[in-house]
This record gives C-alpha cells, structure tokens and sequence, in this order.
C-alpha cells in the first residue's frame, strides 16, 4: 500500500503564536535567557551600592562579623573595590574578584574566589566548585587567625592575576 504524501505546508519549530485579529499564524523569536530575566526581575537596585548599607541591614548577631570581614579584606587590599553585585558585597582587586560575603541562617559566608588553589590546614575552606570555596563565619565559633591566612592568599592571589592581565 502506497503512503499518502501529506499537502501540508511544514512549519520550523519556532514558537508559534495565534494572532487574536486573525487565524493566521505568525512566528515568535524566542528571547533570550537574559532578556527573560530582565523582564522578569529588571535591573537590581542595589547593584554598585556601598558595602556599609548590606552590612548595617545585618542581624546584631551577625553585623560585628560582617565588620570583621570587611575591615580585614579593605587592610589587605586598601586599593579593592568594595560594592554590592547579585545582591552581597563582592571585593574585586582590579578585574579580579577576590571574594565576597553572604547571609545564611545564622551564620555568614565569606567566599573566595580562588579558593580552590589556597592552602588550607585547618580544613575550614568548603564547596566543589571549579574556583570558588567558602567558609561558614558562626558567631563566636571562628578561628580568625586560619580565617585571615585564607584571606591573605586569596587576595595576593588576586594581585598576582590582576597584574598579569
């Protein structure tokens, strides 16, 4: 038995749309993904904000962490730029990120970029990432000495790639 050849026209699997004038079918370009979360999200207020803001929005228990941390990376790197990007205070050396803090439940996370190459004996560093590894800052269960060992790599790590760039 001989297959009926179809007459139908075939169509690209581009979204379709209906337009609601007519019957006619007309083709949608599909948005891109930041495009979509533009719309969706727009564009962050916070975004190159000061660091003292997020900071001083910290609960009690957490704001003196916060001010450690953020004292101890400006006294390392006093040339690094301190601002807010995806919504936590990121300090970048240059082109390169150093780290940055975030909020979890009751505790703080201070990030490190190129955590992944640091030396780190006391086993405080934690991730899988490809770079980044953090470490939870708990009030009042920190080891602050191993805490700014970690930070001096990461930022002379960051100076060493700056100046290569």
């Amino acid at each position: 038995m001989a297959k009926k050849k179809s007459t139908r026209k075939k169509t690209s699997t581009v979204a379709r749309k209906v337009d609601s004038t007519s019957s006619k079918k007309t083709a949608r370009k599909k948005k891109s993904t930041t495009q979509r979360s533009k719309e969706r999200w727009g564009k962050r207020d916070d975004l190159g904000a000061a660091v003292d803001h997020y900071l001083s929005e910290l609960p009690a228990d957490l704001n003196a962490e916060g001010q450690r941390l953020h004292e101890m990376f400006m006294e390392l790197a006093p040339n690094a730029d301190a601002a807010i990007k995806w919504g936590m205070p990121v300090y970048s050396i240059g082109t390169v990120m150093a780290g940055s803090i975030w909020k979890g439940k009751g505790y703080l996370r201070l990030g490190l970029y190129s955590g992944a190459g640091l030396r780190d004996p006391q086993g405080l560093l934690a991730g899988e990432g490809k770079q980044h590894r953090h470490v939870r800052i708990v009030p009042g269960e920190t080891r602050w000495s191993a805490v700014e060992k970690l930070m001096q790599q990461s930022v002379a790590l960051a100076k060493r790639a700056n100046a290569s760039d």
